[in-house]
Order: C-alpha cells, then sequence, then structure tokens
C-alpha cells in the first residue's frame, strides 16, 4: 500500500501539478529530523503534560486518556514543524 500511496502523490502532485492541501506536508517535511528529534526527546515530557488534560477520558475506556495524550503530542510536533515553516526556520545537519 505503501508504494501505492507514493505513486499516486508522485502522479497528483509531480506530474499533475496539484498544488492545493500541500502545505502541511511541505512544513514537515522542510523540519523533518528536528521534529523527529524533539518528539524523541520531549516524548515523555509531552505525554506526561497532556495525561494531566485527558484523565477525564478514562471513564470511557482506560487506554482511551493514552491514545488523546499521544494525538496532543503528535499535534504539538505538528504544529512545531508548521510554525517553523511559517516563520522560515530551517535546521540543516
Amino acid at each position: 500500500y505503501t508504494l501505492l500511496l507514493l505513486a499516486l502523490m508522485y502522479w497528483l502532485f509531480d506530474m499533475r501539478g496539484v498544488r492545493r492541501g500541500t502545505a502541511l506536508p511541505v512544513a514537515i517535511g522542510m523540519n523533518a529530523i528536528f521534529i523527529y528529534l524533539v518528539g524523541e526527546i520531549a516524548r515523555g515530557f509531552l505525554e506526561r503534560g497532556a495525561l494531566v488534560f485527558t484523565q477525564w477520558s478514562a471513564a470511557l475506556d482506560p487506554a482511551t486518556p493514552l491514545v488523546l495524550a499521544r494525538l496532543a503530542a503528535c499535534s504539538i510536533q505538528l504544529y512545531l514543524g508548521w510554525w517553523l515553516w511559517r516563520r522560515k526556520i530551517f535546521f540543516k545537519l
């Protein structure tokens, strides 16, 4: 499925020239290594911080707070990539 998705994206974005809806993937791709490192270094901190705000959902299912905390941590990483891209801050190796 991965290769089919890659082929579809290549056809759609490179061959057809569609540019609508590509801002977030471009923003993430510009600082992908930085976002990955932030995620690895701050994973525990982000998840524990988000768990404080998601404990209310434990009544639904015991696993729900952890899932919501990880979604919140992922959202923070996506926002960080978008924020860096909007301000044209790029980290290079």
